[in-house]
């Protein structure tokens, strides 16, 4: 994962539908890019500005700091006339010239050291944005890069501000950005790298390009097209090797997936599927989110009516769903920044955990409030599941997500997903 990004710089060209045909005839020029690397992207990255409420830097994760950015303010902050800021990095037990060290919290909090009492960043506020740790300078930025495999920038949800991008363009665009100079020296026609359990270069995009048309069909829910991908993903998981499927394999399955995510039904799951789900809700949470527990359980036991929206707000719902699915899922390919070690189809499982979970806490807030479900709602929805969540490294072991295998994960995948306020009751 990289901070750094040329898309502000590059020329953006959208990405039309049906995104599979364009895919396939821009890896026909991959030979013209040899050093360059193909990165998709949406317009939000270019509208997002921080509001610099601080809320991010109060939350439950690390602050990585570059061993540049440790040894050129240490003395400095330790030395500070104030005495606040006394052993301000703490180094990491394993370190990389990039990740060398996390910043120091306040005491009993997860409030970084620098957060003043009323939200500002005091090396911000002081020094300026230049003397920010990159992280925290690019923060909700994000430049997935694979090698020269797969590109993608997309903003972090766990922004307060971010989630309320996802009703703005929604087209998808592209660009080709030039790779490192020290990159290039390397031979044009080495063979490519393989490697196990991932897609080769050409067969991801086009895997990408799939789960976008799907997405975007203009029948079912959002949770529903991304449910029928399963078609798609147990036949990946038949495959010995994911690295030795061929394109023309992904020409036939995007056929056949199109076909069957074009002919879903809009029945909704039976009832005891949903209460599963429900269970489940209540079983991730943190026992600290008593007023969530106590909404969801009160709904599981029959004290509280199930869950329901109008048409308006079923129709607000998925097209927030629908955005919010399209920039996961050009994040999915390859290593994801914050479980390295999470399998193919785990991925896709725990991303239908996080829809779960975001459906509810938006139903809560709209219980809470008493309001028709908006973009508030599923803003602070996304916020608490992606701070929360999607970004702790110690989540999915504790979940036991790391132990399921491929047949496991599609089937609790289906589970997860049969609860969708998206659809009628």
């Amino acid at each position: 994962m990289s901070v750094e990004s040329n898309a502000q710089t590059a020329k953006l060209i959208p990405l039309k539908s049906p995104c599979f045909e364009q895919m396939a005839a821009l890896i026909e020029t991959f030979p013209e890019h040899p050093f360059e690397t193909l990165v998709l992207t949406t317009a939000d990255l270019e509208r997002f500005s921080c509001s610099q409420c601080g809320v991010c830097c109060a939350l439950p994760w690390r602050i990585h700091l570059s061993q540049r950015y440790y040894e050129r303010w240490y003395t400095h902050f330790h030395n500070d006339p104030s005495g606040r800021f006394q052993r301000p990095f703490t180094k990491l037990e394993e370190t990389t010239a990039n990740n060398f060290a996390d910043m120091r919290r306040q005491d009993n909090s997860n409030r970084c050291i620098f957060l003043e009492p009323d939200n500002r960043c005091y090396i911000h506020a002081n020094y300026g944005e230049e003397a920010l740790p990159d992280v925290c300078r690019r923060y909700p930025r994000v430049a997935l890069r694979h090698d020269n495999r797969y590109g993608s920038d997309y903003l972090l949800g766990s922004c307060q501000t971010a989630p309320s991008l996802l009703t703005g363009d929604c087209q998808v665009y592209y660009y080709f950005e030039p790779q490192p100079r020290h990159e290039r020296s390397l031979p044009l026609h080495l063979p490519e790298k393989y490697y196990a359990g991932e897609l080769g270069k050409a067969q991801n995009y086009l895997w990408v390009a799939l789960m976008l048309d799907v997405l975007q069909l203009q029948v079912n829910t959002p949770l529903q097209r991304y449910a029928s991908l399963c078609y798609s993903l147990e036949y990946f998981c038949l495959q010995d090797e994911l690295s030795a499927l061929s394109p023309q394999h992904l020409q036939w399955l995007y056929r056949e997936q199109m076909r069957r995510s074009s002919e879903l039904s809009l029945a909704a799951a039976p009832i005891a599927e949903q209460k599963q789900a429900l269970e489940w809700f209540f079983q991730l949470l943190e026992p600290s989110f008593l007023p969530l527990l106590d909404h969801a359980r009160k709904i599981y036991h029959g004290q509280s009516p199930w869950p329901s929206l109008d048409a308006a707000e079923r129709e607000s719902l998925n097209a927030f769903l629908e955005q919010f699915l399209i920039r996961k899922l050009m994040a999915m390919p390859y290593k994801n920044p914050f479980y390295e070690s999470i399998s193919f189809s785990q991925k896709y499982f725990l991303l239908s955990l996080h829809l779960l979970m975001i459906q509810m806490m938006a139903h809560y807030y709209r219980s809470r409030t008493q309001q028709p479900l908006n973009l508030k709602h599923l803003s602070q929805a996304v916020n608490l599941v992606e701070g929360r969540y999607s970004q702790r490294r110690d989540w999915v072991e504790q979940q036991g997500i790391t132990e399921l295998n491929s047949e496991d994960c599609l089937g609790l995948m289906k589970i997860a997903l049969s609860l969708n306020l998206g659809l009628a009751q």
